[in-house]
C-alpha cells in the first residue's frame, strides 16, 4: 500500500495509512516483546520454523534450479509477470512490480530445515520434526513450498501473457 501511494503520489492516503498502521505495529512489537524478548524478531513463528535471511543458494533453488525452481514448475509465472510490468496500464504495471517484490520476500523466508538437512529429528516449537535427509528431498520441499505461495500470482501472470499475445498480434497486424 505504501508503495502504491508513493507511486501514485496520493500522500493524503499515505498519511492516514501510516497513522492507521500504528495500531498493528504496536501489537506486533508487543507480541515480539512478550514472545521473544525483543521488539523486532526475524523468526517468523515461535520455534524458528522459518527465519528471514539472504541466502543466494536458497534464492537460486527457489527460482532457477531445475528440480525446484519456479521457472521450471510454474513456467508461465515469471514471463507473465514480466509482460505485466511492461504493460501501459499503470495499475497493471504496479501489480507486476508488486508481484516481483512479493516473490523476493518469499525467497527471504528460509525454513530452518534448510540448514539442517540430514541431521535427524529437530524440535521446532515443541514438535518433533524430521528434516529432509538429502539435498534432493530439500528441493522437493522448496518446490512445494514456493509454488504453493506463488500460485496466487498466476491470474496476474495470465493477464500479462494475454497482454503479450495481444501486443504480438497488433505488431504483426501492422506489418
Amino acid at each position: 500500500m505504501f508503495g502504491y501511494y508513493l507511486f501514485t503520489k496520493r500522500f493524503y492516503f499515505l498519511r492516514y495509512t501510516l497513522v492507521g498502521g500504528l495500531i498493528p505495529l504496536s501489537i506486533y512489537i508487543l507480541y515480539n516483546l512478550l514472545q521473544f524478548n525483543t521488539p523486532l524478531y526475524f523468526g517468523i513463528l515461535k520455534g524458528d520454523i522459518n527465519i528471514l535471511g539472504f541466502e543466494i543458494r536458497y534464492i537460486f533453488e527457489n527460482l532457477l534450479h531445475p528440480q525446484s525452481g519456479v521457472l521450471f514448475y510454474t513456467p508461465i509465472l515469471i514471463p507473465g509477470l514480466i509482460l505485466l510490468t511492461i504493460n501501459k496500464n499503470r495499475i497493471l504495471k504496479f501489480v507486476g512490480i508488486a508481484s516481483f517484490i512479493l516473490i523476493i520476500f518469499y525467497t527471504l523466508r528460509i525454513p530452518i530445515m534448510y540448514y539442517n538437512v540430514g541431521q535427524g529429528v529437530m524440535n521446532i516449537g515443541g514438535i518433533p520434526v524430521m528434516p529432509p535427509s538429502s539435498a534432493e528431498q530439500m528441493r522437493d520441499l522448496i518446490r512445494s513450498d514456493i509454488n504453493r505461495y506463488l500460485s496466487v500470482l498466476i491470474p496476474f501472470a495470465i493477464i500479462g501473457i494475454r497482454f503479450g499475445i495481444s501486443q504480438t498480434f497488433e505488431y504483426f497486424k501492422k506489418k
